[in-house]
C-alpha cells in the first residue's frame, strides 16, 4: 500500500476571546481504516475516531493518525494563530495633573465608543485618537465591532502545496507518464505535464500555486478530485467560490460540487480556450442543522482527449461579527511630596547636605 501520511485543515478562532478553532486530520495511505487520531498542544485530546478536533484555543499543535496495522504518523508544527484584535495605546500612561495625553484605538471596523470609570469631560464619546486631560487616575475603555468575511477553506490557494485536502485521484509531483485521474500542485501546468498548455496559477503572486488535473476516464465522474471538511454553525449562510481554467482542448471539464453528499449550484464548464481563468458562479448554502460541511469537487466529463483543467482560490466564507473591547489606565500624579530630614547640629562654618 501507499505509505501512511497525514494532512490536515484548520479554521482559526472567530474572535479574539473565542476558543472555537478546529483541526481536522485526514489519514492517507497506510492500511485503512484509521483507528485513531490524537492531538497534543495547548489542549490534549488522545482519542478521536474521525480526526475532527473542535473548541481549540490558539497555539502550536501536533497531530497523530494510526492505521489498522497500528502504524502511527505524526505531523508537528500545526499553528492556530490568534484572531485579529483591536489595539489601544497611549503616548504616556503616567502624567501630572493638568497634562494632556493621546490614546489611540485601531483594529476595529465600526465606530469607536468610549467610556471611563471616572467622569472626564475632555473625553469624546466616539472617535480615535482621543486627547484627554484627566484630573485623577482614570481607566478608559473603548469598544468597536469587526465585521469580516472569514474563508473557512484551508490552503484554498494551494500556496502550501499538496496539503489540507483529500482526493480520489492520484497525486504526482510531475506527470511524465501522462496518467489520467491524476493531479498535481504547481505554478505552471506545463511543468507538471508536457501535454498541457503553459498556463499559470490564478493570482500571479510569488510562490502561489494551483491544483492541476488530468481528468478521469473511469467511474462515470463519481471520483472527487478535491475534498475538505470544515466546521459550520447551524442555521448560517455560506458562500462558495472558485476559479477554473482549461489546460488542454478540445473537451471541456464539467465541474460539480457536493456538500455533505448533495449537489449544490449548477455545474460549471471550463472555457473553450486554454489558460483563461473564469470565476464559477457563487454557490450559496445554508447549513441547516449541520455542524460540518464536507465539500467535494467532481469532474463529470470522462472523455480522454482534453478534459484537463486547473482550479484555484477556493473560498467558503461567512460573515463574522466580533465585539471588541480594550481598556487602558492613565495614572495622574497630583503633587510631588518633598521629604526633608533635619540634619544633626553642626558648628560654623560647617555645612550639611
Amino acid at each position: 500500500p501507499q505509505p501512511l501520511s497525514l494532512t490536515y485543515s484548520i479554521t482559526n478562532p472567530t474572535c479574539p476571546t473565542n476558543t472555537n478553532a478546529t483541526i481536522f486530520g485526514y489519514g492517507i495511505g497506510g492500511t485503512p481504516p484509521y483507528t485513531n487520531y490524537a492531538l497534543s498542544g495547548p489542549v490534549n485530546i488522545p482519542t478521536s475516531a474521525n480526526g475532527q478536533f473542535t473548541g481549540l484555543p490558539p497555539g502550536n499543535y501536533s497531530l497523530t493518525v494510526t492505521d489498522s496495522n497500528g502504524n502511527p504518523k505524526t505531523q508537528n508544527g500545526i499553528v492556530i494563530p490568534n484572531a485579529p484584535d483591536m489595539s489601544l495605546t497611549a503616548t504616556q500612561t503616567t502624567i501630572c495633573a493638568g497634562a494632556s495625553k493621546t490614546i489611540t484605538a485601531s483594529g476595529g471596523m465600526t465606530a469607536y465608543n468610549w467610556t471611563s470609570d471616572v467622569s472626564d469631560p475632555t473625553m469624546a464619546a466616539t472617535g480615535s485618537p482621543q486627547t484627554v486631560s484627566p484630573t485623577q487616575t482614570t481607566t478608559y475603555t473603548v469598544t468597536s465591532t469587526s465585521v469580516r468575511s472569514d474563508n473557512l477553506i484551508y490552503n484554498g490557494d494551494f500556496f502550501l502545496g499538496n496539503v489540507g485536502f483529500t482526493s480520489d485521484y492520484t497525486y504526482y509531483a510531475t506527470n511524465t507518464s501522462l496518467a489520467q485521474k491524476a493531479y498535481g500542485v504547481v505554478a505552471n501546468a506545463n511543468t507538471w505535464e508536457s501535454a498541457f498548455a503553459s498556463c499559470s496559477e490564478h493570482t500571479g503572486s510569488a510562490g502561489s500555486k494551483m491544483l492541476v488535473v488530468d481528468g478521469s476516464t473511469v467511474n462515470a465522474g463519481n471520483d472527487a478530485f478535491w475534498c475538505q471538511t470544515v466546521p459550520v454553525t447551524p442555521g448560517q449562510n455560506y458562500s462558495l467560490t472558485y476559479y477554473l481554467q482549461a489546460l488542454a482542448t478540445p473537451t471541456n471539464a464539467s465541474i460539480q460540487v457536493k456538500i455533505n453528499g448533495i449537489t449544490v449550484g449548477a455545474n460549471t464548464s471550463t472555457a473553450a480556450s486554454t489558460c483563461s481563468w473564469t470565476q464559477a458562479p457563487s454557490i450559496n448554502w445554508n447549513s441547516g442543522a449541520n455542524t460540518t460541511a464536507n465539500i467535494c469537487f467532481y469532474d463529470l466529463t470522462t472523455t480522454p482527449i482534453g478534459n484537463d483543467f486547473a482550479i484555484d482560490d477556493i473560498t467558503f466564507s461567512r460573515t463574522n461579527n466580533c465585539n471588541l473591547s480594550k481598556s487602558i489606565t492613565i495614572t495622574v500624579t497630583n503633587s510631588i511630596v518633598l521629604n526633608i530630614v533635619n540634619p544633626p547640629a553642626v558648628c560654623a562654618p560647617g555645612s550639611v547636605n
